[in-house]
């Protein structure tokens, strides 16, 4: 099998295909600004993103208490820099909820599954929540699952995909892998699996769920990724697809048990 191009050397967009939600391109826009401003260390270019009263990790705060806060964190950080994976946006009451992991702390080394929810304004888009998963805990709201996890789980366990966040690793290009979610509603999903740069998404691979059926593309090849076993029986439970999926999106290999392999390989 061909080994895919370095991150660097692959067109990185936070796009969605054709086809996908067209607004929620902005929603994607805006978080990589969000997160290139902390990455950077630029809280000047924070003051435009935020709503004159934010939800702040479980309070109410004015803007200004928010960029102050923003300000001190970042001067006083031992270790600057930010990234962003497995992100899921879906609409919300004015505009979107922005779902993703948040890695920090010196080498990157930390995590935690954080939210943004966005409103649209005449302005623009602005933050009018920002909070994580501790916090969550915090005020006993559990974070949201089903269909999309079980996709993004069974994307990250596929061994192609695993060997190329390994190659990805080794090389050092400093970039995140998981998932953007474009758009999620009742029977369908559209969304994409790449790397997070500091300021834009790399896709790899294109994910829909859609008339019972799911499928994985390579953004690079347009082949399709095969899944079987426990990883397909969770994407089936969890989606509501009927089994058995057409045999379109199997090969000789998976029906045999054997070690799947893309189209053309």
């Amino acid at each position: 099998m061909t080994a895919p191009p370095a991150p660097e050397a692959t067109q990185a967009s936070a796009e969605p295909r054709a086809g996908a939600a067209a607004p929620s391109k902005a929603a994607a826009s805006f978080l990589l600004a969000w997160n290139a401003a902390i990455d950077q260390a630029r809280s000047g270019k924070l003051q435009r993103l935020y709503a004159d009263e934010v939800l702040y990790y479980g309070t109410r705060q004015a803007a200004d208490f928010v960029l102050r806060h923003k300000r001190e964190a970042l001067a006083r950080a031992s270790s600057r820099g930010q990234r962003v994976s497995d992100v899921h946006i879906a609409r919300g009451m004015n505009g979107f909820v922005v779902t993703f992991t948040k890695h920090y702390g010196a080498s990157l080394s930390k995590s935690i599954r954080a939210r943004l929810v966005l409103d649209e304004t005449p302005h623009g888009l602005r933050i009018v929540e920002e909070t994580d998963a501790a916090t969550d805990a915090r005020l006993a709201r559990a974070p949201a699952s089903g269909c999309v996890d079980a996709l993004l789980d069974a994307v990250g366990e596929h061994p192609y995909v695993r060997a190329d966040v390994q190659r990805v690793q080794q090389a050092g290009y400093g970039v995140q892998p998981g998932g953007l979610v474009y758009e999620e509603e009742s029977g369908l999903v559209d969304a994409a699996w790449g790397y997070m740069h500091p300021e834009r998404f790399e896709t790899r691979l294109w994910i829909r769920v859609e008339e019972g059926d799911f499928t994985v593309t390579d953004a690079l090849t347009m082949e399709r990724l095969t899944f079987f076993g426990k990883a397909l029986e969770r994407v089936r439970a969890a989606c509501g697809l009927t089994p058995p999926l057409p045999r379109r999106t199997q090969n000789p290999a998976a029906r045999s048990g054997e070690q799947p392999e893309r189209a053309g390989d």
